[in-house]
């Protein structure tokens, strides 16, 4: 069984005072800590803990996170890596849009889903302030899966069996849409250092470099991880540079052969 869960990256929005909200050019996210979105945090756990489940019953299971729009820089690479090495088995990061509305969010969720197909997705019910909670929708209606809204937790009992708020445990019927709303656990668990020093040698699956066909008018992507000797580039002891910094170096070392 294969899980995929859409989540986002988002400033901490409790840090920001009131007073700013209410500013003509909105609020100044600067300053602000980088965290995932509350509701997506909880379905990033609740799909963990179905993993959990499932491998406890013997039944292979695969959890991918999927993200549109990730951010460069360390607190952004720290909160990714952080995935890893909480049993997720992958991390994909897909290529930010013009436009972060929903349908526009759910059409780069629908091309990836449909290339890589999963049993189960898990959202957040919403990412944010003012947030319109529809990319879970457009979703399901581009996968063209049923969704089954404000899930609180899910488990393995010779199916996938959901809490649902305000009733009875549900059996999902595969594959489907799942959001996440006041979960049971609603936080992201925590991971021993060996985890995360293991974190650090896994590589995204970083799409974020994107090619637009204009005959069809829907975007292909293509996998960018940086091969160099037949390893990744963060498995290999070498960084990307520019091709200033390159050919300062190789400058450099001219001047030292003369």
């Amino acid at each position: 069984m294969k899980i995929g869960v859409c989540f986002k990256i988002v400033p901490d929005f409790e840090e920001v005072p009131i007073e700013e909200w209410s500013g003509e050019n909105g609020p100044d996210f600067t300053y602000v800590k980088k965290m995932y979105g509350c509701f997506d945090e909880a379905a990033l756990e609740t799909a963990l803990c179905l993993k959990d489940s499932c491998k406890q019953s013997n039944i292979d299971v695969e959890a991918v996170a999927v993200t549109v729009g990730a951010g460069d820089g360390a607190v952004s690479e720290s909160l990714l890596r952080g995935l890893f090495a909480a049993g997720f088995d992958d991390v994909v990061l897909l290529p930010k849009r013009d436009t972060f509305d929903p349908e526009d969010t759910a059409r780069a969720l629908v091309d990836w889903f449909k290339m890589n197909p999963a049993d189960l997705i898990f959202t957040g019910r919403s990412t944010g302030p003012n947030d319109s909670g529809l990319m879970p929708y457009y979703l399901a209606r581009g996968l063209g899966f049923p969704v089954i809204g404000e899930v609180i937790s899910a488990r393995w009992d010779n199916s996938v069996m959901l809490s649902h708020m305000g009733s009875d445990q549900i059996k999902a019927e595969l594959p489907c849409v799942i959001t996440v709303g006041n979960s049971d656990t609603p936080i992201l668990r925590l991971f021993p250092l060996k985890a995360r020093m293991e974190a650090q040698k896994r590589a995204f699956t970083d799409q974020r470099r994107q090619t637009e066909h204009a005959e069809n008018g829907e975007w292909g992507m293509r996998d960018d991880k940086i091969m160099i000797r037949g390893e990744k580039i963060t498995d290999a002891n070498c960084q990307i540079v520019d091709g200033k910094e390159a050919a300062a170096f190789l400058m450099k070392k001219i001047s030292e052969v003369k």
